[in-house]
């Protein structure tokens, strides 16, 4: 380069040293834009490749809260069905209950009256949680918790999934009396880093 920088103040220019910087002069145009499509090619595929991976993730945390939910809702249907809490002594269904949040990961568990609403027995005090509405067929319903509907003061929502779970609890003659309500948190998978 400093050799034609010279020639040139020299008015001495070859028929190949014009060649030779034509050459470059194209070359390196091109050579860029290859450069700048291969980054794009690149970085789509990367960006395809990451949207899949996300939609997969997504997916198998989808299936494994459903399959979190479904266990939750058979545990409901075992515990509605016991003897202790069919029978009305309440002292019975209170240690029962114990129990069943020692072995269960539960913020509480109560038994309400299904006519009054009253709190029947219950592993978190005086504190009443809103039971979902079960419809006829249905023997036990869900609802996702979101943050300014829940009963805690500071939630991680985006860690977690606050569920309530009810299900009705028979008498002996077969008499809807009570309902089996269930707080509960299901920690969710973090996909991705938070930023």
């Amino acid at each position: 380069m400093l050799k034609y920088l010279r020639n040139a103040r020299l008015g001495k220019i070859s028929f190949r040293d014009i060649l030779l910087w034509r050459i470059l002069l194209l070359s390196i145009p091109v050579l860029l834009l290859g450069q700048y499509v291969t980054y794009r090619k690149a970085r789509s595929t990367l960006l395809e490749t990451a949207r899949q991976n996300i939609t997969e993730s997504a997916i198998g945390e989808g299936s494994r809260i459903e399959e979190a939910i479904a266990a939750w809702q058979s545990n409901l249907l075992t515990g509605m069905k016991t003897s202790l809490l069919q029978s009305g002594n309440l002292e019975a269904s209170a240690q029962y209950l114990k129990h069943l949040a020692s072995l269960w990961p539960v913020d509480c568990l109560q038994l309400q009256d299904i006519k009054t609403g009253a709190i029947a027995a219950s592993t978190c005090g005086d504190r009443t949680i809103a039971p979902v509405k079960l419809s006829p067929p249905d023997k036990a319903a869900v609802r996702v918790v979101f943050p300014e509907t829940a009963s805690k003061s500071e939630i991680d929502w985006q860690n977690q999934l606050d569920l309530i779970l009810s299900a009705p609890v028979s008498d002996k003659q077969g008499n809807d009396r009570f309902q089996l309500v269930v707080e509960s948190v299901l920690p969710l998978r973090q996909i991705l880093p938070s930023l």
